[in-house]
């Protein structure tokens, strides 16, 4: 099915590939246009495409049928992608097109809260009916499986303290019952957010994402240079008082140094460190941060005015669909270049 694409240069067939993507619809003028390859390469390589099914050709309905360029091509909701994320409170599916956007999702919540092999059955049992329902199970380019803890490969197993029971589990083999590819990716949630952030540094650029959750603070160092440098540093805890919960405190408090004391001498210790641009925190907290986060740059500011330092800015992102698109830009590139190569 896929001799055609074979035959083409690899590195143009890629380039009008992700061109496509960029648009909604497109024409081969605009590809062309676009990635500066010549009209006829540009042509040769959608027609190809097209005859593979990866690419969707119709016509405007401004256009006459005898313009050639005038036909629109489309790649983005052909095939699809598939992820799970399982998190110690509710299991997440997601359907994404190619161009990493979530197109229909579904969850559920153990209703005992408890999280054991038998309610993750379940829910895959769920999901298979789920996709028969939404997508078509013979354009699924790939599946990936996020996790809050490490996996190790070898074994074929998670290495967590967040879901206990599934110690015992071997990820892919489980999963591949219920999937439709053989291309199966397992990642953790932290790492692929990274991987997310690190695509949006410009080189030479510094960066720390923070994941905060109630007992701990996280940061990973991210270079722009050192794609795969990440490192991870344990910070400390987040303590709050009188019985109040976290998030009302960091809407109520005017000093972010009487609720997260670790926080806040964490960034002042980073930023006078690291010729740091940007923070990005994220985590089960990121939505509590975010409300007062220009406190927390006012802080920074006044305990830095000493030394001659940028303050960064601080962003809140979210974890968890930031996870999705990344591991979904990785299953879309790994099938695809394994159709060309």
């Amino acid at each position: 099915m896929y001799e055609s694409l074979k035959k083409l240069n690899k590195d143009k067939l890629w380039t009008v590939f992700n061109a496509a993507l960029e648009r909604k619809n497109t024409t081969r003028t605009v590809i062309a246009e676009d990635t500066g390859l010549s009209f006829v390469t540009a042509g040769k390589i959608a027609d190809a495409l097209v005859e593979c099914g990866i690419m969707k050709q119709s016509y405007s309905n401004k256009s006459a049928l005898v313009k050639k360029h005038a036909r629109l091509l489309s790649a983005k909701f052909l095939y699809w992608t598939g992820v799970y994320l399982i998190t110690p409170q509710r299991f997440f599916f997601y359907i994404c097109d190619l161009s990493f956007r979530v197109i229909n999702t579904f969850s559920i919540k153990p209703e005992d809260s408890i999280f054991t092999d038998d309610v993750l059955r379940a829910f895959l049992k769920r999901t298979d009916k789920f996709i028969a329902k939404h997508a078509k199970t013979d354009k699924c380019c790939g599946i990936g499986i996020l996790l809050p803890d490490e996996y190790d490969e070898s074994s074929d197993k998670t290495v967590t303290s967040s879901l206990p029971h599934l110690k015992a589990v071997k990820i892919k083999k489980l999963f591949s019952g219920f999937t439709y590819s053989e291309n199966i990716i397992v990642r953790t949630y932290y790492t692929s957010f990274s991987q997310e952030i690190h695509r949006s540094l410009d080189t030479n650029e510094q960066a720390y994402s923070l994941f905060l959750n109630k007992g701990c603070i996280k940061a990973t160092y991210i270079s722009g240079n050192y794609r795969e440098s990440y490192t991870e540093m344990d910070l400390g805890g987040i303590k709050s008082s009188g019985g109040k919960s976290f998030s009302r405190l960091c809407r109520s408090a005017p000093d972010p140094t009487v609720f997260f004391p670790a926080l806040s001498d964490t960034l002042r210790t980073l930023i006078l460190t690291v010729p740091i641009k940007r923070i990005i925190v994220s985590g089960n907290l990121y939505s509590s941060i975010d409300a007062v986060k220009d406190v927390l740059t006012n802080y920074l500011s006044e305990s830095c005015a000493d030394y001659s330092v940028v303050i960064p800015k601080i962003i809140s992102a979210d974890l968890y669909a930031l996870s999705v698109r990344s591991i979904s830009r990785e299953i879309r590139n790994s099938w695809f270049l394994g159709i060309i190569s």
